[in-house]
Parts: C-alpha cells; structure tokens; sequence
C-alpha cells in the first residue's frame, strides 16, 4: 500500500468539514442570484471553495510519501503549559 501524508491528509478532511458546516448552513438562507445576492450567496460560495480546495490538498497528500511528523515534546509541554500559567497570572 502507498503511504500518504498523514498530516496534509487530516488538514484536507478538516477543511472539507468546515466548508461542509457553512455550505449546509447558509443553504437555509436565500441564495439570489449573481446580481442580487441574498444572505446565503457568500457562505455556500465560499463553503463550495473550501470544499474544492480541501479535496485539492487530499489528492496532494495522496501523491506525497512521507511519514508521521517528529513532534518535540519539550515545546508542546511549554506552550500548553503557558496558558494556564498565563491565566493564572492575568
């Protein structure tokens, strides 16, 4: 089997998701027309390109082979550590 690009692929479904969520939301409003755009025109166009440009990044991820990223342990403790820390001072 082919490996992919695990992270490009998981970044591809997220934004399919997200332009999913306002293409389905704003097909409740009314669309118009070109001309005269009703309060739905722009969050289903751009749900439409988020939707297009996410299958575009997993067709990407499918022709890359890389494997799982190395991930420094020591800086993602300190950056989820510093927001309480930065709570707790505020």
């Amino acid at each position: 089997m082919k490996h992919f690009d695990r992270t490009d692929m998981m970044a591809g479904i997220l934004v399919i998701g997200i332009g999913l969520y306002f293409a389905i939301g704003g097909s409740a409003y009314r669309m118009g027309s070109l001309s005269r755009m009703g309060p739905g025109f722009v969050p289903v166009s751009l749900g439409v390109l988020a939707i297009i440009l996410g299958v575009a990044i997993c067709f990407a991820a499918c022709r890359t082979q890389t494997g799982w990223p190395q991930v420094n342990w020591r800086q993602v403790l300190c950056v989820l550590v510093s927001v309480p820390v930065f709570a707790l001072l505020l």
